[in-house]
């Protein structure tokens, strides 16, 4: 169910003599206390999230005060808690309620989610603590689980979307080229390597170098995506400047790729053409992803 449904559930189960462990799982962007992660949204907030818990740049986010709480609230049977109750939790305690309620729900009994993190197989696959075997599922409105799987196996791209990462990526490209040029270090700046550690001082002039390339290498990636995406409209639009009425780029073939539906192959041979692909994704992608997230955090543009 949604999380406004949610709610109402939790706030039953509290009415009634029925004393449970529970957890209600939720986004980091419904969880998340970090004062500007959590003003961004989707892969965006969870790059950016991975990122600082990776550095341990987040002080939401300390192993030794968030396992006290967990076996604290592990070992009690608090009342039935929802997602504004979380975060109070998380504020009071100084802990991240986003991954305090997943560690919850390897000892919970009842455990509240949406429909997503079931017909999600990425979503479902970081629910590692959940002991699956025996567990009982009950599906509230069940007849809304169809429009969920439909949902969950499909989406929407338009050549805008794919413009204004381009653009994003040639903006980070160039401050980053000016401070090379400058002389200036960008403070609190991440440059990360192959591996996703920290690929030395940040205000070096070899690491920053490094992060131009890696940025130069996805605008060429993202821009042959977008000549892919064109080539399926008869008359695609030329890319307009940045810094167009929407405040990124402008282009018209995104308003006539709407509407434009294709199969999943499709989309999979078209990205393969790229090299786009699991492997691909998993060797440099990924990083280049979480260097322009970081990268942004970091300048504040949210």
């Amino acid at each position: 169910r949604t999380h406004s449904q949610l709610a109402q559930v939790i706030k039953e189960l509290g009415n009634t003599a029925y004393k449970v462990r529970t957890t209600v799982l939720g986004s980091r962007q419904q969880l998340c206390l970090h004062d500007k992660v959590s003003k961004m949204a989707g892969q965006g907030a969870n790059f950016t999230c991975r990122a600082l818990v990776q550095h341990k740049q987040c002080r939401w986010h300390m192993k030794s005060r968030h396992d006290r709480v967990v076996q604290e609230l592990s070992a009690s049977v608090p009342a039935p808690i929802d997602i504004e109750e979380l975060c109070k939790v998380g504020r009071h305690t100084e802990v991240c309620p986003y991954f305090l309620s997943r560690d919850l729900a390897g000892t919970a009994d009842v455990i509240f989610m949406p429909y997503n993190y079931l017909v999600d197989t990425m979503a479902r696959s970081q629910l590692s603590t959940i002991n699956w075997s025996n567990a009982v599922i009950i599906v509230d409105e069940a007849h809304n689980i169809q429009d969920a799987c439909n949902n969950n196996a499909s989406f929407d791209l338009t050549g805008e979307q794919v413009l204004n990462a381009i653009g994003e990526m040639e903006a980070a490209q160039k401050v980053v080229k000016e401070n090379i040029s400058s002389g200036r270090a960008s403070e609190g700046q991440l440059v990360l390597d192959d591996r996703g550690q920290q690929a030395g001082p940040v205000g070096a002039v070899t690491n920053q170098a490094e992060l131009v390339d890696r940025l130069r290498c996805g605008v060429k990636i993202l821009s042959a995506f977008y000549q892919k995406l064109c080539e399926l409209d008869p008359t695609p639009a030329e890319p307009a400047p940045y810094g167009r009425s929407s405040g990124g780029y402008g282009s018209g073939a995104a308003t006539e790729l709407e509407g434009l539906a294709q199969k999943g192959e499709a989309l999979l041979t078209l990205l393969a053409e790229l090299d786009i692909t699991p492997d691909s994704y998993g060797s440099y992608l990924q990083q280049l992803l979480l260097d322009v997230s970081v990268w942004w955090q970091g300048r504040g543009r949210l």
